[in-house]
């Protein structure tokens, strides 16, 4: 099940809205969407114990409207005793963001969290091996960004413990915005 974090805007200052506080009278969109950037959409394979580059990308967190990032990628081994790991590396600050592993001999859809730094960087998507022997060998197919769209609702109506929150906002004339985010 997603959880959302609700954020309201008040004369342009986010408010946390409390764990256990509801949103009444609230309309828009809650959909759970999301932005995808592709970043490597071929097929390259590696023999490599060390990670060997297959793609540099520069990410942009300002491009998108979502803040919770999962790095999602297809990869494969040629023998359940051969580890295939894919790894997303911020070449900027020389850091590693996450990895991803498997064992499978056929495509196996694999996922994991990825903590994108908050300003642009330049990244890249590293392949290596492990294990095996020389007629071994792992395979990436597919790698992307899933980016956790933010939906903005409006609503006439906020519980009383939110109202404790911004004193100000009894000076409102206009409906405040409630913005919420899967996470």
């Amino acid at each position: 099940m997603t959880q959302r974090k609700a954020v309201v805007s008040i004369d342009g200052v986010l408010h946390n809205l409390p764990t256990g506080d509801t949103i009444t009278g609230a309309t828009g969109s809650t959909s759970n969407n999301a932005d995808f950037v592709t970043i490597f959409a071929e097929s390259t394979s590696t023999q490599q114990t060390a990670y060997e580059t297959i793609t540099n990308f520069r990410y942009d967190p300002a491009d998108h409207a979502g803040s919770t990032v999962t790095f999602e990628a297809l990869i494969e081994s040629t023998s359940n005793s051969v580890t295939a790991t894919l790894q997303l590396y911020n070449l900027t600050d020389n850091t590693e963001i996450t990895t991803l592993t498997t064992t499978s001999v056929t495509p196996a859809f694999v996922t994991a969290s990825a903590s994108m730094n908050a300003a642009a960087k330049t990244y890249a998507l590293r392949l290596k091996q492990t294990g095996g022997g020389p007629t071994d060998f792992v395979t990436c197919t597919m790698a992307r960004l899933r980016i956790a769209l933010c939906h903005f609702l409006h609503t006439p109506k906020l519980g009383n413990t939110l109202a404790t929150i911004s004193p100000q906002r009894k000076a409102l004339r206009r409906q405040p915005i409630v913005k919420l985010c899967a996470q």
